[in-house]
This record gives C-alpha cells, structure tokens and sequence, in this order.
C-alpha cells in the first residue's frame, strides 16, 4: 500500500491506496489538484494527528522497549553456557 496506514487516514488526511493502482493515483491527484481548498485542509489535518500522536521522544521510546523486550526475550531463550 501507498501511504503509512497507522498516520493516514483515507480521505481525511491523506490517501491509501495499492501502489501500483495507477489509475487511483491518477484520480487522487486529479481530485487534489480541483480542489486546492480541500487538499490544505487535509494538510492541515495530517500535520495536527502527527503532532498528536507521534512526538520523536515518544516513538523513540517506544523503539527502544521494543528492542530491551527483544533482548531480554533472546537472552531468556538461549540457555547459559
């Protein structure tokens, strides 16, 4: 898919669609291009949900428990030695 389903939102704050549709790509960006209103309100719209919902610190955070629950899962699963 074209676009990071868990940040856009179709329609709202962007597009989804299969990346290789290139016929929707074409009617999207048609769409986009009639209606320059519509598409700044969606820039407006996808720029408030990453500030929201992605601050660096916080996904960085996120990455890092991932990873420190990988590692101490490995580690609990290869016996000592």
């Amino acid at each position: 898919r074209g676009g990071v389903p868990d940040v856009v939102r179709h329609g709202e704050n962007g597009w989804l669609f299969d990346q290789l549709d290139v016929a929707t790509w074409r009617a999207e960006i048609e769409r986009g291009a009639a209606n320059a209103q519509s598409l700044e309100e969606m820039g407006r719209v996808a720029r408030v949900r990453v500030l929201e919902h992605f601050d660096v610190r916080d996904q960085t955070n996120k990455t890092w428990q991932a990873y420190q629950a990988l590692y101490l899962a490995q580690r609990e699963a290869v016996p000592a030695l």
